[in-house]
């Protein structure tokens, strides 16, 4: 009787084990700094499994690569997280749940996203991993997602055929709205077109968001690491040089060879020795000296123009 009860134990996990389906999808492999992309994860369990996951919030881990002399990457905390939801769509017992990750990258190079762990029933599992390319160049828009996790098909066919009636109108829901969002777009667009925002206007929009968020409340570190990462990119597509992974000194000789003022190269070099201090020797600010180093940076981007407007008219 006992070895009866076991075997049917064991059957009926490798059942639900075999029953799980898990997937990650990507809108892009080629990024661009500062322009968000989508993540998504789909799993599929039967009902009587408990699942449990941690999603991140704030920001991704993830490795990044700069040189190929160092292959498996160091720790990377310039990917933010946006935005994150997830839901559960139930057919009978068998559950899709499926997570959306609004995710933003602030360096150029090859970004190794870690796994994201998750439990079934009290056993440990993960996601995998993926691999993406960040760079300064203009993404291409309108690529399919790419599939970069094998699936596994559900044992109990009936279930899974039932299932498939639900996911074609959700799929056939989901076409027509976004159509009928892409033409609502077109009109708006034609009726009233934005003006688009220079390089200056960008780069104080980006400054406003980040200190709306005032991380620098909660998380020292992982502000003053986005807002020194905000002015190499904005030196970057001002000067069009890639500096968002050199190192201070390499990039205030770019910055003379490029004819930056000496007092403006100065105050660049206390604003980055005091961001390096924070990163890596733990020093903590007070809230007037984030406020100021915010009101620098704005004053920063706005001398610069005024020197490249002025230089102009010379």
């Amino acid at each position: 009787m006992k070895r009866t009860i076991l075997l049917l134990i064991l059957v009926n996990n490798f059942l639900l084990l075999w029953g799980q389906e898990e997937a990650v999808y990507l809108s892009t492999k080629e990024i661009k700094v500062g322009q968000p992309f989508m993540l998504r994860y789909e799993l599929t369990y039967q009902k009587p499994q408990k699942f449990i996951v941690r999603l991140p919030d704030s920001l991704f881990a993830a490795k990044i690569v700069h040189r190929r002399e160092d292959p498996f990457g160091v720790p990377f905390n310039g990917l933010e997280v946006l935005g994150v939801s997830d839901t559960t769509a139930w057919n009978q017992s068998v559950g899709l749940w499926s997570a959306e990750l609004k995710l933003v990258c602030w360096d150029t190079g090859t970004l190794m996203l870690q796994p994201i762990p998750y439990w079934l029933d009290g056993q440990e599992k993960a996601f995998s991993g993926a691999l993406i390319t960040s760079t300064l160049l203009n993404e291409q828009t309108g690529r399919p997602l790419y599939d970069i996790q094998e699936s596994y098909s559900i044992s109990n066919t009936s279930k899974k055929q039932g299932f498939k009636p639900l996911l074609w109108s959700v799929s056939v829901l989901s076409i027509l709205f976004l159509v009928l969002w892409i033409v609502r777009s077109r009109i708006l667009r034609k009726q009233n077109p934005p003006a688009p925002l220079n390089l200056r206007q960008e780069a104080l929009k980006k400054l406003a968001n980040l200190k709306r968020k005032g991380l620098w409340l909660t998380d020292e570190k992982n502000h003053i690491t986005q807002l020194s990462m905000l002015v190499r990119w904005y030196l970057s597509r001002r000067f069009n040089l890639n500096l968002t992974g050199q190192t201070r000194n390499s990039l205030l000789i770019h910055l003379q060879n490029q004819g930056m003022d000496s007092s403006m190269l100065a105050e660049l070099t206390q604003f980055l020795e005091r961001c390096e201090s924070v990163k890596f020797a733990k020093i903590h600010l007070s809230h007037e000296a984030h406020e100021h180093l915010l009101d620098w940076v704005a004053s920063f981007v706005e001398g610069l123009q005024e020197n490249e407007i002025h230089g102009t008219n010379d």
